[in-house]
């Protein structure tokens, strides 16, 4: 009886282990699993007093993009800070100077811009007061040409009388002498003066048009004005936009200084994507340093499923293939797809020059050979019973794959 009770015990051992061995051979349950994620560690940007928000920092809190976890408030002593505050006033003194400058370049340009207004009045009446001089010179010298016409006529008339007596004996040749003499004498007047006339003409053209035919140039003391308090002017314009150039130059390296300063005297710790707080490093208001630790959060937009496989099954999983992902204990169930699958996981170490044996060969113990598989799971956009960022949780994936094969062969077997 003894010896039946040995036999069927033998039996269930066996029928176990074979049990285990065909499950450990053909099922496809990952040794272990779990949802993994990128752990990120939130230090201080600067040395001071961190004041977290009472109500967001604390070891589980979920914190959508955007929203922050507190400030730091620079220290006094911060050397950064007081370098930014003297460079600070030092650009602000530069910035008053210029502005000093400026309105001293205007209050130049406004007196300039004054006396060339009256220097141009000066000038323009210049030239109309020349214009009226010419327009006499003009009508002087026709009245003289017609009078020398008349003259010249009243010669000529005188000529032929007097050559007529001539002729008949009653004048001497002295005294027809002295009439062609005459006579020639107011035709020559008359040419004379048509040269003068014509000559005022063409000077009266030349001055309206600035220039001067006959003798040295010379210009006028409002002509001359005019065009020095031009080029004063000028000069005075591009000084002025030099100096607003460098003022603008100023005013941007001021906001520049100041957004500095303000970031080193006050800092927002925040986070632009969602984030589970997975521990807090620096417990309440506290002073810290720059790079301090203040939290370790979880980066809930980039989560993955780490999962242990046996190397048996690990064929069934491969880049791009569909896996079904579902927490232990549950019916619900995210899909994901395979990026990679790695071997000899704890095992052996690739790329050593020297190679050392897997650890079970060394202790004489049966191998147990585990590849890891990365899934990218394709995570519920609502949140469920698990919350929006279920890192660690303990999940169990399943090769669709392999489910569709063992579903084949089951009516064979």
């Amino acid at each position: 009886m003894a010896k039946h009770r040995l036999y069927i015990l033998a039996a269930t051992v066996v029928f176990a282990s074979g049990y285990t061995a065909w499950d450990w051979v053909y099922d496809d349950d990952s040794i272990q699993a779990f949802v993994n994620a990128r752990v990120i560690d939130v230090r201080s940007p600067i040395s001071g007093i961190w004041m977290p928000e009472s109500d967001a920092v604390r070891a589980g809190a979920y914190i959508l993009g955007g929203e922050a976890f507190g400030k730091v408030k620079g220290a006094d002593n911060n050397p950064l800070a007081l370098s930014l505050r003297l460079q600070r006033a030092d650009l602000e003194r530069q910035t008053a100077v210029h502005l000093e400058s400026i309105a001293s370049l205007k209050g130049r340009l406004q007196s300039r811009e004054n006396e060339l207004s009256r220097f141009q009045h000066l000038l323009a009446r210049q030239i109309e007061l020349q214009a009226k001089n010419w327009s006499v010179a003009l009508d002087e010298a026709e009245a003289e040409l017609a009078e020398g016409i008349v003259r010249s006529q009243l010669r000529k008339s005188q000529l032929r009388r007097i050559r007529a007596l001539a002729g008949k004996g009653f004048v001497s040749e002295d005294e027809l002498e002295a009439a062609e003499m005459s006579h020639y004498e107011a035709a020559a007047r008359v040419e004379a003066l048509r040269s003068r006339r014509e000559q005022i003409l063409l000077d009266s053209e030349a001055d309206e048009l600035g220039l001067q035919l006959g003798g040295m140039m010379t210009f006028s003391y409002p002509q001359l004005r005019v065009e020095e308090i031009e080029l004063e002017i000028k000069d005075l314009n591009l000084d002025l936009k030099a100096r607003q150039v460098q003022l603008d130059a100023l005013r941007k390296q001021v906001n520049q200084v100041s957004l500095e300063q303000e970031q080193e005297e006050r800092r927002i710790v925040s986070t632009d994507f969602p984030v589970l707080i997975w521990s807090v490093e620096t417990q309440g208001v506290a002073q810290v340093s720059m790079n301090q630790t203040l939290l370790r959060v979880i980066d809930c937009s980039n989560m993955w499923v780490e999962a242990f496989v046996n190397e048996r099954v690990a064929s069934s999983y491969h880049r791009g293939s569909l896996v079904r992902v579902s927490p232990i204990g549950s019916s619900e169930h995210w899909n994901g797809k395979v990026e990679f699958v790695r071997y000899g996981t704890g095992r052996v170490s690739i790329g050593q020059p020297v190679t050392e044996p897997p650890p079970e060969i060394s202790r004489r113990q049966l191998p147990v050979r585990v590849a890891t598989v990365k899934i990218r799971v394709d995570w519920h956009d609502e949140n469920d019973r698990f919350g929006s960022c279920p890192a660690g949780l303990s999940v169990k994936p399943e090769s669709v794959t392999l489910q569709a094969s063992i579903l084949r062969k089951a009516p064979s077997a």
